[in-house]
């Protein structure tokens, strides 16, 4: 029936008031949304509706994780979007929460229908062309004002949440970034539910890591906290630093001297507390003192110190590693990772004032389980020795010899487009590298053995490899621990970089 009389569907007829309204009570059926939008699509009744959609059947998409087409994507979405309510999944149960408050969910429905279509235009920003798609749908259906404009903030944000996602979060200046962007409640809590859709509609559920949730959502309980009140949440914020240090200060002088504590805090800087709690603090400094203790025992103390601890239900192995500060040495730990076989998911680095490093990794293997297997552990240990105590030579062979990953093997000839942003916007001051490309065996340690070449340090990273794509952020600096000086020196190491991945 459908079929037979979609000829009469018209632009005029498209855009008469009776038509766009029953549109729109369809888009307000919370749940049912994805089915009914499908079978328009397959009847073409959908383009005529919206025909800023259109352009979107059966266009590719060359970018990481996608494996269906744009319109298809899209459709997955909204079926990921209904399966929200009433799911009996542990990890869908705050998202339906924020669901069910949804008083406009044509609105939410619309942005996720149009979040795409940018990509018609093959522009590298598709979410500006997405949003001034919004406009015009907005316009063209009645929304004004209020509508209009979250419509066209959820199209032109729906990556904002994992951009930031992959930021230091610790950082107020990072929160405070987001909390001018999303401006209030609803508009953050309809980002989370877009965000959750589109990523989840990628590649499945499973493209969604534990990892990568737990920083989504403490980016939104922070993030909530700041729009309550700026002057409220640093006030939290400092009372929480304080609680911390004071539970820090009780937790290690059970074990430590107070001597042994304070220098250990005051040598790490004032950041140190605020980023890892009283447990991490614990084993910290747990793992310094058994380090230094080498060199009392007369122990080859530039033999790094290595602990490792599995956290199962996060889906990966905590790390720490304590050794001297050196050159490369970030370097030639993601060098020894790749030679092992493991994927760095987030690092956390320290350098005390005493020259002492103490860094924190999460990683796993090459199946995002926790690295648990005695071999792979005793592979990295022996390569990190082996590599702090030689030229980087004989470690990039080692990483030549290893074979390509899983998901380089799944992916076959697949090609991905690679892409490098520099972020300087953040209140921080500080320069922040976002880099997007293909996975390979040794990629982490190319990047950071560049950077390295350039002079240069990483202070922070977020590292994540997911289905075959590295997503990795850099914190960096100079060597002298200031900001990096001069625009030529940044393009320079920019134009390395491109160089790195595309090779």
């Amino acid at each position: 029936m459908m079929r037979t009389r979609f000829a009469l569907l018209t632009e005029a007829v498209a855009q008469q008031k009776e038509v766009q309204e029953t549109f729109l009570h369809i888009l307000r059926q919370k749940g049912k949304v994805g089915r009914i939008l499908r079978t328009m699509h397959e009847t073409g009744v959908l383009g005529r509706m919206v025909p800023e959609f259109a352009p979107l059947t059966c266009l590719v998409q060359h970018e990481f994780f996608h494996r269906y087409t744009a319109d298809e994507h899209t459709l997955v979405c909204l079926e990921q979007l209904d399966a929200i309510l009433g799911s009996k999944e542990p990890d869908l149960r705050r998202y339906a929460e924020l669901y069910a408050k949804v008083e406009v969910p044509e609105i939410l429905a619309l942005a996720v229908l149009l979040h795409d279509t940018g990509k018609a235009e093959l522009t590298r920003n598709h979410e500006e062309v997405g949003a001034a798609n919004a406009v015009a749908v907005a316009r063209r259906f009645g929304f004004w004002g209020r509508e209009l404009q979250l419509m066209t903030f959820l199209v032109d944000h729906h990556m904002t949440l994992g951009t930031f996602a992959r930021k230091n979060l610790d950082e107020p200046a990072t929160i405070r970034d987001l909390a001018r962007i999303v401006r209030d409640q609803e508009r953050l809590d309809l980002l989370m539910l877009i965000s959750a859709a589109d990523v989840r509609a990628v590649a499945g559920k499973n493209n969604w890591s534990s990892w990568r949730e737990l920083l989504v959502w403490n980016l939104y309980q922070k993030t909530k906290q700041m729009l309550a009140g700026e002057e409220e949440f640093l006030r939290v914020e400092d009372e929480k630093r304080a609680k911390q240090k004071e539970e820090v200060r009780a937790i290690l002088s059970t074990t430590f001297t107070e001597d042994e504590v304070s220098q250990h805090l005051e040598r790490m800087g004032p950041a140190y507390v605020r980023m890892c709690p009283p447990a991490l603090v614990m084993r910290h400094l747990g793992a310094v003192h058994e380090f230094l203790e080498r060199r009392i025992s007369g122990a080859d103390t530039l033999v790094p110190l290595v602990k490792w601890l599995d956290q199962s239900e996060e889906g990966h192995t905590e790390v720490i590693i304590v050794t001297w500060n050196r050159e490369r040495l970030f370097s030639k730990i993601a060098g020894s990772f790749a030679v092992a076989g493991l994927n760095i998911l987030s690092a956390n680095i320290f350098t005390r004032r005493d020259d002492v490093v103490v860094d924190t990794f999460q990683v796993c293997n090459e199946r995002m389980e926790p690295v648990t297997h005695p071999i792979d552990r005793s592979t990295f240990e022996k390569t990190l020795t082996e590599a702090l105590g030689e030229t980087e030579d004989h470690l990039n062979e080692r990483i030549a010899e290893v074979g390509p990953t899983l998901w380089q093997r799944s992916l076959g000839e697949a090609e991905f487009p690679a892409s490098l942003r520099v972020d300087q916007t953040s209140e921080s001051g500080r320069t922040l590298i976002h880099v997007e490309a293909p996975d390979r065996v040794g990629l982490l340690h190319a990047l950071t053995r560049a950077i390295a070449d350039e002079g240069m340090q990483i202070s922070g990273a977020r590292i994540t490899t997911e289905k075959g794509a590295a997503l990795d952020t850099f914190l960096i600096e100079e060597n002298s621990g200031e900001a990096v000086r001069g625009e030529d020196r940044l393009a320079r190491l920019i134009q390395r970089l491109k160089g790195v991945v595309s090779r």
